[in-house]
This record gives structure tokens, C-alpha cells and sequence, in this order.
């Protein structure tokens, strides 16, 4: 009967992952409309593309056609992804901020010590982005922002302005300190 042959099919493990990996990029796709007014909701649902990874390195497990072989082409993809995210979210990434001020137009400047070493020294110039994350708004979100100083200063510098969330808080802690500091 057909209900038989629906029971067996989603008894296996390669219908079951490929649902949820349709369903994880039906999910997450749409939300790059998002990111702009959103950003933790499309920041949290792009999570689920490691996930769709994940079941991608399961699906294959069945060996229906081939040998199962998915996890030798996404190692590359996960080390690169995992490697910097380690690095960054842990203490090597940790900078000491030197001066913040408010400009005009709501733009905040931040200027952070300089990471030394020889990879670094070659390594940061205008024009690249990095991660930045404020302990003191949240310690789980991670804003990529571009890099404004130029390669012969002694710090690295962002600005930014007071467009989300995130920002704003961020905006309001660095005010708040200055207003602290003149008093």
C-alpha cells in the first residue's frame, strides 16, 4: 500500500537527511533579506548551513550508490571555517581598546592596539574587515566591521555608526565611559 511505501521510505537515513537539509536551507536562504534590519535572526539561521553540513557527512553513510566519501570533501570547508572561528573567540583575539569617541553623525571611532608579531605586521591594512566583540553588550555576537586606519599607524581603527541593536549599545557603553571620563 502507498502509506507501506512512505512508512519504508522515510526509514531511511538519506530521505531523512535530505529533508532536513532542504528544510535548513529553506530556512536560513530567505534570511539574507534579514540581515540588514535583523541580524541576530539571519546571524542564528545561518547556523543552520553547518548543520546542513553535518547531515550533508550523514546522508552519504547509506553507501545507496557509491562508497561513502561526503566527509573527505568537506574537511577543507570545516577547518577553514573552524580554525579562524577558534582563533577569534578565543584569548589570542583579545585587543585593548585605546581610544573611543563619538563623531559627529551618530559615528563611533575606536581605535585598538595593534597586534604585534610578524604575521600581523603584513597582515592588517585599510580596506580588510574583522570581528568585533564587546564583552560588555554580549559576549555571543560578533560583528564583522571594516578596518579604516592606515598600515603605518601603531593602532587599528573602525568606525561605525548607531544602526542596530547591537550598535546602539555599543554606542551607549562607549558615551557612557566618556561622559564618566569628563566628570
Amino acid at each position: 500500500s502507498r502509506s507501506a511505501r512512505v512508512k519504508l521510505l522515510f526509514q531511511q537515513r538519506s530521505i531523512i537527511t535530505g529533508l532536513l537539509m532542504v528544510v535548513c536551507i529553506l530556512v536560513a536562504y530567505p534570511m539574507i533579506l534579514l540581515r540588514r534590519t535583523r541580524f541576530n535572526l539571519f546571524w542564528t539561521t545561518h547556523h543552520l548551513l553547518l548543520v546542513m553540513l553535518i547531515l550533508l557527512c550523514i546522508h552519504g553513510t547509506g553507501n545507496l550508490l557509491e562508497p561513502f566519501q561526503s566527509i573527505y570533501w568537506l574537511i577543507a570547508p570545516f577547518v577553514l571555517y573552524f580554525v579562524p572561528r577558534f582563533l577569534r573567540e578565543t584569548k589570542y583575539s583579545t585587543m585593548k581598546v585605546i581610544q573611543a569617541k563619538i563623531k559627529p553623525g551618530e559615528c563611533l571611532q575606536i581605535q585598538l592596539e595593534r597586534p604585534k608579531g610578524l604575521l600581523w605586521e603584513k597582515r592588517v591594512n585599510a580596506g580588510m574587515y574583522a570581528f568585533i566583540n564587546v564583552p560588555e553588550v554580549s559576549r555571543l555576537e560578533w560583528h564583522p566591521f571594516t578596518l579604516t586606519s592606515s598600515p603605518a599607524n601603531d593602532f587599528v581603527e573602525f568606525h561605525f555608526r548607531s544602526v542596530g541593536d547591537w550598535t546602539e549599545k555599543v554606542h551607549a557603553l562607549f558615551e557612557g565611559q566618556h561622559q564618566q571620563e569628563n566628570e
